[in-house]
């Protein structure tokens, strides 16, 4: 049951749109479910395999039992993609940096970032030394993810980011 995380600045409607895109191309069902409920409670009643977990709000927020939803999906060893948009000028914010840290501190099995919109920009992604599975492209994420308007080259870059996703889950140690 992996999770979708969206951090830094990324609207809902972005982190909807990437959710939705990948977990249609994933063949699996989309869960929504909110940061504000009791992590240890979700997590006892979802036991549903083909599904896939969009986590609504602040995943890093401590709830009044003393821990985060990060430090829960940690313990319970259960697989994370972030999600992320570009800033204005292009640029990944430092968010990305400092969740992929916070999950290395909280032993949260990460499979690694999507970028949802903007471009690619595949020499920084590479100086950034993050563990990139790719980007959405922005027209995908605003066409209401109507999979026969997507052209070719679109659907190659999410088959290439599933691909990725697929690969990076089996090779972490669960």
């Amino acid at each position: 049951m992996p999770f979708l995380i969206a951090i830094g600045e990324t609207s809902d409607s972005l982190a909807n749109a990437g959710s939705l895109t990948l977990a249609r191309f994933l063949g699996v069902k989309l869960i929504k479910i909110s940061s504000e409920k009791e992590p240890h409670e979700v997590l006892k009643q979802l036991n549903e395999r083909d599904v896939i977990v969009q986590l609504l709000g602040d995943a890093a927020k401590l709830h009044s039992s003393g821990s985060s939803w990060l430090e829960v999906i940690g313990a319970w060893r259960q697989p994370v993609t972030l999600m992320i948009a570009p800033s204005i000028s292009g640029d990944i914010p430092g968010a990305a940096s400092a969740y992929v840290s916070l999950c290395n501190s909280l032993s949260v099995p990460l499979v690694g970032l999507v970028q949802l919109g903007g471009e690619l920009d595949l020499n920084k992604r590479r100086l950034d030394c993050l563990p990139w599975c790719g980007c959405i492209p922005s027209e995908l994420l605003s066409k209401a993810f109507s999979w026969e308007n997507a052209n070719v080259d679109q659907n190659l870059m999410i088959e290439e980011i599933v691909l990725n996703i697929k690969h990076r889950k089996r090779n972490l140690d669960l």
